[in-house]
């Protein structure tokens, strides 16, 4: 991750934490402009989406997040999250033995 990207994704963090959810997906989604190859903002819009009832698009946003590091058992899990979350519980239990896998 490029510096610009990495100061961004961290202050994203700190708003999650915060609960500021819709201020970390603005920066998250700053991070991902700056350095779209790297996987870690886009696990992290995938967790701001979903705490936005956003699931559809966190759904994307973990895919994403691991088309580029597939052996990141975070969006796996996230992904595990959200497909459960639309009643896809065996597409979840998947998700998450890829997750406890890695």
């Amino acid at each position: 991750m490029n510096e610009e990207a990495g100061k961004s994704n961290n202050r994203a963090n700190s708003l999650m934490d915060q609960g500021r959810i819709d201020e970390a997906l603005a920066l998250y989604e700053q991070a991902i402009v700056l350095d779209p190859t790297d996987p870690v903002p886009w696990n992290g819009k995938g967790n701001a989406l979903k705490d936005l009832d956003r699931f559809e698009e966190a759904l994307d946003a973990y895919n994403r997040a691991i088309e580029l590091d597939p052996e990141d058992s975070y969006p796996w899990n996230g992904r595990g999250n959200v497909l459960v979350t639309l009643e896809r519980p065996a597409d979840g239990l998947d998700a998450y033995a890829r997750a406890i896998g890695i």
